[in-house]
């Protein structure tokens, strides 16, 4: 993938991103799943199981990568 490709990406996914009350960036796991072209979320979590698997393959703890808020159906916890 070229520079320019990757800089449109990163632009596009910007847009999705957030900030709680101390200015720490995040993006929503289902917000994430329209934007990569997933329509189902059980497809979803399988992709999200595979990053927390390369994460412990790399010896980086998880909880550093993702965060502890949960997202259901009709509730966001925030």
């Amino acid at each position: 993938m070229d520079k320019e490709t990757i800089a449109r990406y990163a632009e596009s996914l910007d847009t999705l991103l957030n900030k709680d009350e101390n200015g720490v960036e995040f993006w929503h796991a289902r917000e994430l799943m329209k934007y990569m072209g997933y329509t189902k979320w059980e497809n979803f979590a399988k992709v999200i199981q595979r990053a927390q698997s390369a994460c412990q393959n790399a010896g980086q703890p998880v909880e550093a990568h993702r965060g502890n808020r949960l997202q259901k159906r009709g509730c966001r916890s925030r």
